[in-house]
């Protein structure tokens, strides 16, 4: 189930309940890096949504770069879900994002 919900700061986020992925399984998840939490050499663990954490396998200084620059900005997450409680936690094996809407400034 996905809800809609107002956080402390008023302001509106969608929630998806842990319900509604198994563990195990692989799903695409529409949802933007809304923080990274914490990042070393070939790891990085990101916040997506506000609301799910996502393990990444980071090859170079670049991509991370590249993730921060990408912040807030949807994409498509193709990723194996590892926990649902208590919150949803991802091995996250393929980003998507679309065109850079800085390129076509």
């Amino acid at each position: 189930m996905i809800d809609l919900k107002s956080s402390d700061s008023g302001q509106l986020r969608l929630e998806v309940a842990p319900s509604e992925v198994e563990v195990g399984n692989t799903y695409p998840i529409l949802a933007m890096v809304t923080n990274i939490l914490e990042s070393d050499e070939g790891h990085a663990l990101l916040e997506l949504n506000h609301s799910i954490h996502a393990h990444i396998r980071i090859t170079s200084a670049e991509k991370l770069e590249m993730l921060k620059a990408r912040a807030f900005e949807p994409g498509i997450f193709i990723a194996k879900v590892i926990k649902t409680v208590p919150l949803i936690e991802i091995d996250c094996q393929t980003i998507v994002f679309g065109k850079s809407s800085s390129h076509s400034a």
